[in-house]
């Protein structure tokens, strides 16, 4: 019945259309693999988070989840890394992702640079 629809679809029939894609196992994994090289050319600069004598661990650590998605454990490494070494990687991403992690983690007061791997 028309319980489960909102007032605006009561009534109505609802058009649903299924696309076929005529792909074989062998040209989606083709399609799957150029995707994925595609991917790989694009990640191609290293965000290092510099060390920061005036800025609380456990608050570098947050922002480094926060905004570069890094799970709890990573971001503690990274941000114990960098006081032990001066400097240290969080990741390797497209010169886009690089340049807007930096720019919002420097709104955040941490200082970090963009590297292009070789």
């Amino acid at each position: 019945g028309s319980a489960g629809l909102c007032s605006a679809c009561r009534g109505r029939r609802m058009l649903r259309r299924a696309v076929e894609v005529p792909v074989g196992r062998r040209g989606l994994q083709e399609r799957v693999g150029q995707q994925h090289a595609r991917l790989d050319a694009a990640e191609d600069h290293e965000l290092f988070l510099l060390k920061a004598e005036s800025y609380n661990r456990e608050a570098m650590v947050w922002q480094l989840m926060k905004i570069c998605l890094l799970s709890r454990a990573g971001a503690h490494q990274v941000v114990l890394e960098a006081d032990r070494d001066g400097m240290a990687p969080i990741g390797t991403y497209s010169l886009e992702t690089a340049e807007d992690y930096r720019t919002r983690l420097e709104v955040e007061g941490l200082h970090v640079d963009i590297l292009p791997l070789d």
